[in-house]
């Protein structure tokens, strides 16, 4: 709604968790006002990393190695703890929410594909989970696009390969306690569903 064709001649589609992240985080923060809150991601390995222990060898600037020495580490195997910049990016999309209210944590997972994050949100306003429930439905029910997805089938991160959502709410886990502390989870396709958002604002655009 804020697009403006005439001035902005540079559209960013962003990166899979931010895709994810951005409008769950967006609506809850409309609906329920955060406060504070934090956000672990599980990001499956990509190319430029190790089979074995080496450097931590940059895709973007070749000849340049990152002084984040863990992402040099073996992805056979490991979990390796990073900063994660979706969280940044993220910030860019929502008003009123920036690092001083949301910490974010990543791990680079042993695994080749789909993507996971755990959402833990304290909220200003109370909130019981049978309500908060009908809220995620009902955003599914409303949406243009193929942005969220509820899930309650006893389902691990393969079976959501090639869905075409942006975040998967994966309600076995959603919880509320205290009736102002939010848990999320959801699981996304770094790859499928990253792309049928770029499709969607190709569209979008034309």
């Amino acid at each position: 709604d804020k697009l403006n064709i005439e001035e902005h001649d540079i559209i960013s589609t962003s990166i899979c968790d931010a895709t994810a992240i951005a409008p769950v985080l967006n609506n809850i923060n409309k609906e329920f006002n955060i406060d504070s809150g934090h956000i672990t991601t599980l990001h499956p390995w990509l190319s430029y990393q190790n089979l074995m222990d080496g450097p931590s060898s940059s895709w973007s600037i070749p000849g340049k190695i990152y002084g984040h020495y863990e992402l040099g580490r073996s992805v056979i195997g490991n979990l390796i703890p990073k900063p994660t910049s979706a969280i940044d990016v993220t910030f860019k999309s929502i008003e009123n929410i920036d690092r001083n209210k949301i910490g974010s944590f990543s791990y680079r997972i042993p695994t080749s594909i789909v993507c996971s994050a755990d959402l833990t949100l304290k909220i200003n306003n109370k909130i019981v989970l049978e309500d908060l429930l009908s809220v995620f439905k009902e955003w599914e029910r409303k949406q243009k696009f193929k942005i969220f997805h509820n899930n309650t089938e006893p389902l691990v991160s393969l079976d959501f390969l090639k869905s075409p959502y942006s975040a998967i709410i994966d309600h076995r886990w959603t919880d509320v306690v205290n009736q102002n502390l939010i848990k999320v989870i959801l699981w996304y396709d770094n790859e499928w569903g990253y792309s049928s958002r770029v499709v969607d604002q190709i569209k979008f655009l034309d």
